[in-house]
């Protein structure tokens, strides 16, 4: 089975809204908590930060920009012949018009 970021994260949120004593540990240091739980050090290299939200501050996450020359996801389907798109709308299946 594939890992799901998505899913990771919002059982780390669940986990750490659940207990106080993990969510202190995942503010304080990240790294540590996440090896504790998954039994698995942080890649090496990698800068991982949790921060948390207040009424008064905000964190907006902007997702990286791709290297120079690397594709997007849409880009990466229409260039691999796994998307069909009319008006920019990729479909998973192509099918003659009057058919469902």
């Amino acid at each position: 089975m594939d890992f799901d970021l998505a899913t990771f994260k919002a059982k780390l949120i669940a986990k750490a809204m659940a207990e106080p004593d993990f969510r202190a540990e995942l503010l304080a240091s990240p790294a540590a908590a996440l090896e504790r739980l998954t039994g698995m050090p942080a890649p090496a290299g990698l800068d991982l930060q949790v921060v948390q939200e207040t009424p008064t501050r905000l964190y907006l996450v902007l997702p990286g920009q791709p290297a120079a020359g690397e594709l997007s996801e849409q880009d990466l389907g229409q260039v691999t012949g796994g998307c069909k798109s009319w008006l920019g709308i990729c479909q998973d299946t192509v099918r003659p018009p009057g058919t469902v």
